[in-house]
Formats: structure tokens, C-alpha cells, sequence
């Protein structure tokens, strides 16, 4: 059987669309979220570290399942996504999402 890998944010959802600066704006802290980014892609931290220390924001913040389902309320999926991913079905291929995206979010989405 053939697999195909999609990414989810900003490759099945419209790229201006992206969940994770949606979180970081409705919490007003763009500014820690670009420090966050800088120290992973100038090596001072890991991935792992990295995500340990969004999810530490998150939880002083308290990043709730509301915030979550405000947000994602209007993200657009790709035109013809649905359709898409039926036909590569029907055709047998098995579909796979491989992404850093927050699952609750993908699953709440996709349905």
C-alpha cells in the first residue's frame, strides 16, 4: 500500500490560517513566542525543549479548550480537501498527517 504524509497547518488549512500565531496573538504574547522560535532556530534549545517550554506558556496562560474552539472557528481548510482526500482513498492509498500541530485542533477540523 502507497502513504501519503500531509502536514496540516498551512498545507490542509489556508496558510494565513495558521493556528499556532493565532494562539499567541489571542494571548498577547507574539513577543515570547518569537523568542521561543529564535532560541530552537539558533540552536540554544531543541525541539524537545522548545515544546517543553510552549507548553509551560500555554499552561501559565491557560490555554483552554475554548480559546482553542474560538480559534479554529473560522480557519478555512484547503478548496477541494474533502474531496481530494476521498479520491486518494478511493484509489487506496493510505493518508497520513505527520505534523507539530495540536491534535485537538487537527482532529476538531477534520472530523
Amino acid at each position: 500500500m502507497k502513504t501519503i504524509i500531509f502536514d496540516f497547518d498551512g498545507t490542509l488549512t489556508k496558510k494565513d490560517n495558521e493556528i499556532w500565531r493565532r494562539i499567541w496573538v489571542a494571548l498577547d504574547a507574539t513577543d515570547i513566542d518569537d523568542i521561543l522560535y529564535n532560541k530552537f532556530k539558533n540552536n540554544e534549545i531543541n525541539g524537545v525543549e522548545w515544546t517543553i517550554e510552549i507548553e509551560k506558556e500555554f499552561i501559565k496562560r491557560n490555554v483552554s479548550k475554548d480559546l482553542l474552539n474560538s480559534l479554529i472557528s473560522d480557519i478555512q481548510m484547503m478548496e477541494n480537501l474533502e474531496f481530494c482526500l476521498k479520491q486518494l482513498k478511493k484509489s487506496g492509498y493510505d493518508l497520513r498527517i505527520l505534523s507539530g500541530g495540536i491534535d485537538y485542533v487537527i482532529k476538531s477540523l477534520l472530523k
